[in-house]
């Protein structure tokens, strides 16, 4: 695990439409020391997230602009970025995956904003152990 990693050298796209709880989870973050992009729907994350270099998205479930099926889309747009959900439709911590097999984490609402904060970890941790396993241990 990279768990020296700062997480200032990972930028994370936020989507979310209540505004009360994006504030608080771009707060948090920040103060983790994460760089945050922030999208109000998943169109605009899509455009995102093909404009900038995204290392994790968190996004609510039921985002709209997708009716729904952020996942799906995102994933077929951009299948290497790993994605955490947010809602109410799975258990807590699963691995929810779509019927194309796009993986995700998920959180049920209302976030403990703690949890959310090593589930991000985890997740990029082990996306820099993949990435470094397929360079040769290079990173």
């Amino acid at each position: 695990m990279l768990t020296s990693s700062p997480a200032s050298a990972f930028r994370i796209l936020i989507v979310e439409n209540d505004a009360d709880l994006l504030g608080l989870l771009v707060d948090d973050l920040r103060d983790a020391g994460y760089m945050i992009d922030i999208a109000e729907d998943s169109l605009e994350a899509a455009t995102r997230l093909g404009m900038q270099a995204i290392d994790l998205m968190v996004t609510d479930l039921d985002a709209p602009g997708m009716a729904g099926n952020t996942v799906r889309v995102i994933g077929d747009l951009f299948p290497w970025m790993p994605v955490i959900t947010l809602g109410g439709s799975h258990d807590e911590g699963d691995a929810a995956v779509d019927s194309a097999g796009h993986a995700s984490r998920h959180l049920d609402k209302p976030v403990h904003l703690h949890e959310l904060r090593n589930m991000i970890t985890s997740v990029l941790d082990a996306r820099s152990d993949l990435e470094r396993d397929n360079m040769g241990g290079w990173l």
